[in-house]
């Protein structure tokens, strides 16, 4: 990718975001966010398809991050992760790189105007229980589990967010480690 492509992207990219905070993904159309990258509509054109081609992009962005985070840390059994703190490693190094991306995550994490990047988030945690139950046996339905998990995480992310990003990424894994093996050991059999 040459360097004007990556510096339109990254113009694109931040003036989404500057209008999803402002004004919302509903009333934003190409000639308004055009208009705050200053781009003309065929160079955004030369990028993506509409804006719902922009959304999914950097929803995907995003969560790629925090799919190379838990990749390899979540691939070990649940048992052996709380033994070697596997997962509050993974939990912290998620908070930092959600706390480097704090704007685009508060933006995407709104409930009130687009709820699809909850289910592209949930899905991560969807995939990491799907292959945990060749070690373990959930009392619960794997979309029930899924609904807890992802529901505490991204409410507490949200309100870590909202509130300032006060307590240190340490502080936060620590309270949703608590909740995740708060809910793991009841659902265990």
């Amino acid at each position: 990718m040459d360097e004007r492509y990556a510096v339109t992207e990254e113009s694109i990219r931040i003036a989404f975001f500057q209008l999803m905070s402002k004004i919302g993904f509903q009333k934003i159309n190409v000639q308004v966010l055009t208009t705050r990258a200053g781009i003309n509509r065929t160079t955004f054109y030369l990028h993506y398809k509409d804006k719902y081609d922009l959304l999914d992009s950097v929803e995907d962005h995003l969560l790629s991050g925090i799919r190379a985070i838990v990749g390899a840390a979540f691939s070990k059994p649940f048992k052996i992760i709380a033994a070697n703190k596997t997962f509050a490693d993974a939990a912290v190094r998620v908070l930092c790189y959600i706390k480097e991306h704090a704007q685009e995550f508060r933006v995407l994490l709104e409930p009130r105007e687009y709820t699809r990047f909850l289910a592209k988030y949930s899905k991560i945690f969807e995939e990491i229980l799907q292959k945990q139950t060749a070690f373990f046996r959930p009392k619960l339905k794997i979309p029930y589990l899924v609904a807890i998990l992802s529901g505490a995480h991204t409410n507490i992310i949200r309100e870590w967010i909202n509130g300032g990003l006060k307590e240190s990424p340490e502080e936060l894994a620590a309270i949703i480690s608590r909740v995740a093996k708060g809910v793991m050991k009841e659902v265990l059999k």
